[in-house]
């Protein structure tokens, strides 16, 4: 807890995006993990699944239980921010974003096995799974954290914030100069933080999260074939 990196007032407003972003995109995930909630009450014993069944002409809604539904974990991505490159994006500069990170969640030991399972449980020929992505939560929780680590690293009365204004008026008109990531996959580091402060006037933040999730390449296709012939797993 960082009780000092944020009054009561500005909580108030960083906790509707936070709370936002952990019931739609980590939604799926924090429930497959049973993570704590404060309102167990509304949290959805069943979640939207796309099926098509043997009459279908579309794509139909199916709602099946949580612990059994696969979903997918989706995360925008944005170039190295101008702070650091020392360029002025010309294009985009906002968190509108066309490239995502995408991979598979709850599909426990045998992927292809338990997706079979489904689809004749749910008397269907194909389902898909789906992820939710708003990306204005997500940019402004990584501007949340980054904030209050550096208050916890540098102390409150240590630096010249440049964040606030932007997380309390809810302003991603100028992303492209403060958020952003690296090209291609990063090498692990030791820590699940990291932050540096010898880049320029800026720091140079990496905020991991570590998933449990496979990479979506391994899920390609996500429509799935019902196969008289394939045994129902036990559950």
């Amino acid at each position: 807890m960082l009780p000092e990196s944020s009054c009561k007032a500005c909580s108030k407003i960083t906790g509707k995006f936070e709370g936002q972003l952990c019931r739609t995109i980590l939604g799926p995930l924090r429930m497959l993990f049973n993570m704590p909630t404060r309102r167990p009450k509304e949290r959805p014993r069943h979640l939207p699944l796309k099926v098509k069944y043997p009459t279908s002409t579309d794509w139909d809604i199916a709602y099946v239980h949580r612990d059994v539904c696969p979903f997918l974990i989706g995360l925008p991505l944005y170039p190295t921010p101008d702070a650091l490159t020392g360029q002025v994006t010309q294009e985009n500069r906002t968190a509108a974003t066309s490239q995502i990170w995408l991979r598979g969640g709850g599909f426990w030991n045998d992927r292809d096995k338990h997706l079979q399972w489904l689809c004749e449980m749910l008397g269907a020929v194909q389902v898909m799974p789906e992820a939710h992505i708003p990306v204005e939560p997500f940019c402004l929780t990584l501007l949340r954290i980054a904030h209050a680590f550096s208050v916890a690293e540098l102390g409150l009365n240590g630096f010249k914030p440049f964040l606030t204004e932007m997380i309390r008026e809810r302003d991603l008109s100028n992303r492209a100069q403060v958020l952003g990531g690296g090209a291609g996959n990063e090498r692990p580091g030791d820590v699940l933080h990291e932050v540096g402060f010898k880049l320029r006037k800026y720091s140079r933040q990496r905020l991991r999260c570590r998933f449990a999730c496979c990479p979506f390449s391994e899920l390609r296709p996500t429509r799935w074939r019902s196969d008289p012939a394939w045994p129902n797993p036990a559950h």
